[in-house]
């Protein structure tokens, strides 16, 4: 398939994973209500702040080095499973420890909750690094499979505790939790037959633990450079959360996370293209390379304007209609964070093609920008303004992202 058709079929299984990640939403939201659903958002955000730390860059390393056919497929997979144990277990154990000095962003979740909810760490790690694998191998069948799977579980396992069991905001977690480990098991069967198939016969290689150990520290010296940009992007895209719950309280951000989440639903378009456009831009020669960048910068822009436009028009209606009126304080703040989307979905695609060049440090001063641009304006904007002051600060830090990530662009497509 040709990179549009790429993206398209990426799309879809893209829209489809979003719908049924909505129809989970809204089960949770019904269920749980406002103060349960910000519990259950900030349960789920420390693993995943926590990941975004512990991960090193691994998985950008990972599609780099394997569309440049530099790794084979055996060595990635061992090398990602041991990054997975190591940095799993080393940053749960420091977690645990400054245990007391983290909960003050998580006051209002249960302490306990909040444990389990960080020993899971490797088993995410290990799910996001076999994700890379597939997407520098452009394995997007398999890749495409497992994006769906994971929301699908997640929803039949809700059905479970939520509404069979009435287990609350613990039934939550737990199902979240095995919604993880089902598409992780499916990644490593694919991975395996893959490396037994005549198409890896690195297979019968001997293994070298000194090659290995070589292998790690490409990994680990690309993956840096990308680190520090992929760290940056995730906490400018949550820590508005963290400072809404120190400021304010747990159920106003249960309020707020409805808002992230039906605007995040249009960073499903633009995740597609950049998810297919970092390998090939990584395989391809300077021309192709931008001719596609623009291309997928174009059809990005149209979707995105078109579903943003959708939402403002219609935003207020849908969450009456899916989260009840116990939600309404989530319509305006989800108004103020459109902008910001649109422009960080720019950022997006051209973070791709900035990485793909083998410049991860440039995404790296951008999304450092955002973030401390981010803090600045949450810090204050917040206990003056409410939910509505964490969306201004977000739409205000990505719109400077995606000016700097276009500059960014037309000076390395110039070279």
């Amino acid at each position: 398939m040709k990179f549009t058709e790429k993206s398209l079929v990426t799309l879809i299984s893209r829209v489809f994973a979003a719908i049924i990640n909505l129809i989970a939403g809204v089960l949770l939201a019904r269920a749980l209500g406002p103060s349960g659903r910000g519990e259950y958002a900030l349960l789920l955000l420390a693993p995943s702040i926590l990941s975004s730390i512990a991960n090193f860059g691994i998985n950008t390393a990972n599609v780099y080095f394997i569309a440049k056919k530099k790794h084979n497929l055996r060595d990635t997979v061992i090398n990602s499973i041991a990054f997975s144990v190591i940095f799993g277990l080393i940053f749960t154990i420091i977690f645990l420890l400054f245990f007391d000095s983290f909960y003050i962003f998580f006051k209002g979740v249960t302490p306990q909750y909040l444990i389990l909810a960080v020993v899971i760490l490797p088993v995410l790690l290990i799910h996001m690094y076999f994700n890379s694998i597939l997407i520098g191998r452009l394995n997007m069948l398999e890749f495409n499979i497992v994006t769906v799977v994971q929301p699908f579980s997640l929803l039949a396992l809700l059905y479970i505790f939520i509404i069979l069991l009435q287990m609350g905001v613990k039934g939550a977690f737990i199902s979240w939790t095995l919604s993880y480990v089902v598409p992780t098991v499916l990644m490593s069967v694919f991975l395996m037959f893959q490396i037994k198939s005549n198409k890896d016969v690195e297979v019968f290689v001997p293994y070298s633990f000194s090659k290995q150990i070589g292998l790690m520290k490409e990994l680990l010296q690309f993956g840096v450079k990308s680190y520090i940009a992929n760290l940056a992007s995730f906490l400018s895209y949550r820590i508005d959360m963290l400072f809404v719950n120190l400021f304010l309280d747990v159920a106003t951000v249960g309020y707020y996370s409805i808002s992230v989440m039906l605007a995040e639903m249009i960073w499903y378009i633009p995740n597609s293209f950049a998810l297919i456009l970092y390998p090939v831009v990584s395989s391809s020669d300077s021309d192709t390379a931008n001719k596609l960048t623009v291309q997928a910068c174009k059809q990005v822009l149209l979707f995105v304007s078109l579903a943003a436009i959708l939402l403002f028009l219609f935003g207020k209606q849908i969450i009456l209609l899916l989260f009840g009126k116990n939600f309404t304080p989530s319509i305006q703040p989800l108004l103020f964070l459109l902008p910001g989307i649109i422009a960080l979905s720019v950022d997006k695609v051209l973070s791709s093609f900035i990485t793909g060049k083998g410049r991860p440090e440039i995404s790296g001063y951008i999304a450092g920008t955002n973030l401390v641009v981010n803090i600045g304006l949450n810090i204050f904007l917040i206990p003056k303004f409410g939910i509505i002051g964490a969306s201004i600060s977000s739409s205000i830090s990505y719109s400077i992202a995606g000016v700097m990530s276009l500059i960014a662009f037309l000076r390395i497509s110039k070279k």
